[in-house]
């Protein structure tokens, strides 16, 4: 005599799924249905999977469901919890906070720093020749102040450039050490890809994650 023939009977849950500004809620109603009998899966492509399988009291039944659920990029794919109570099964799913941007507050009336001023006698002094010089305008300086400022200006122009030719030199090689490590990065990953491709490590298909469903 042969045994009976297994039995799959589908199910289908209740679903209500409740908005809120920073998660939302995902209800099924699964009454009958344990804490090891069912499966939460996301993927990286925003798929969300609950799955259920129970047998049923003859032995030879058995009662399953499976429902997906598309989620959007606002939704945090990895915070997914779920939790399993009276016969409901909750799936709260957290929204993506948003970064603002601080908001700077600018006093109209800020202080502005005084200018420092120096005693009338000693601006006069700075104009004043020096004692003992008769100088006219038009005619050569005789004390060579003259001499020394132009000097003074050249040097001034010739560390400014050399330092205009060092910075820039600096930044050719920044950049040429910066493009050889990214080709190098570029290369390593592409040739770890197709041998890891060619040993069968890699598995076509979205990555999946699942949730621990805690129960009441």
């Amino acid at each position: 005599m042969q045994g009976k023939k297994e039995r799959i009977v589908d199910f289908e849950p209740l679903v209500k799924w409740d908005k809120g500004e920073e998660s939302d809620t995902i209800e099924l109603h699964v009454g009958g249905f344990r804490k090891g009998q069912l499966r939460v899966q996301v993927n990286n492509l925003g798929t969300l999977l609950v799955t259920g399988e129970r047998q049923l009291e003859d032995k030879i039944s058995w009662s399953r469901f499976r429902r997906e659920f598309k989620l959007e990029k606002e939704y945090c794919l990895h915070s997914i919890r779920a939790k399993l109570g009276n016969g409901v099964l909750h799936i709260v799913v957290p929204r993506k906070l948003e970064a603002k941007s601080p908001i700077r507050l600018v006093n109209s009336q800020q202080a502005v720093p005084a200018e420092k001023t120096e005693p009338a006698d000693r601006k006069e002094n700075n104009h004043q020749p020096l004692a003992g010089v008769n100088h006219q305008p038009g005619e050569p300086d005789q004390t060579g102040t003259g001499s020394y400022e132009r000097e003074r200006v050249w040097m001034n122009g010739a560390c400014w450039r050399l330092q205009f030719v060092s910075r820039r030199r600096v930044l050719q090689i920044s950049v040429a050490v910066l493009a050889a490590a990214v080709t190098g990065t570029g290369i390593y990953l592409v040739s770890k890809y197709l041998l890891d491709h060619r040993n069968g490590l890699i598995m076509p298909g979205p990555t999946q994650y699942t949730t621990a469903i805690q129960q009441n």
